[in-house]
C-alpha cells in the first residue's frame, strides 16, 4: 500500500510542481475546494430551508384564505337569513293589516246600529288611515 502512495506521488509530483508550484500550495488549493464545495452545500441547505418556510408560509395564506371565504359565507347566509326574516315579517304584517280590514269591516256591519260603538270604530280607522 505505501509502495502504491510512492508511485502516485511521483507520478503526481510532475502535474503538482508544474500547475501549482509545490505541494503546500496544492494542499491550500484542495482545502480552498473542500471549504467552497461545504459553502455550496450550507447554501443548497439553506436553499431547502427557504424554500419549506415560503411553502410553509404559502400554506398558511391558503388556510387564511379558506377562513376569510368562509367568514365570507357565513356573512353571506346571515344576511340572507335577515332578509328572509323580514320579509316573513312584512308577510306578517300583511296579513295582519288584511285580518285587521277584514275585522273592521265585519264588526261595522254588525254594529252599525250601535252609535258608541260605531263612533269608537270610525277614530280607529281615522287613526290606521293616518298612519298607513
Amino acid at each position: 500500500m505505501h509502495g502504491l502512495s510512492k508511485q502516485l506521488n511521483s507520478e503526481l509530483d510532475p502535474f503538482f510542481f508544474t500547475l501549482f508550484g509545490n505541494r503546500h500550495m496544492c494542499a491550500l488549493l484542495l482545502l480552498l475546494l473542500l471549504l467552497l464545495l461545504l459553502l455550496l452545500v450550507l447554501l443548497l441547505f439553506l436553499l431547502v430551508l427557504l424554500l419549506l418556510l415560503l411553502l410553509l408560509l404559502l400554506l398558511l395564506l391558503l388556510v387564511l384564505l379558506l377562513l376569510v371565504l368562509l367568514l365570507l359565507l357565513l356573512l353571506l347566509l346571515m344576511l340572507l337569513l335577515l332578509l328572509l326574516l323580514l320579509l316573513l315579517l312584512l308577510l306578517l304584517l300583511l296579513v295582519l293589516v288584511l285580518l285587521w280590514s277584514f275585522f273592521l269591516k265585519v264588526c261595522w256591519w254588525k254594529t252599525s246600529k250601535n252609535v258608541f260603538i260605531k263612533k269608537g270604530f270610525m277614530k280607529i280607522k281615522i287613526l290606521l288611515k293616518k298612519f298607513l
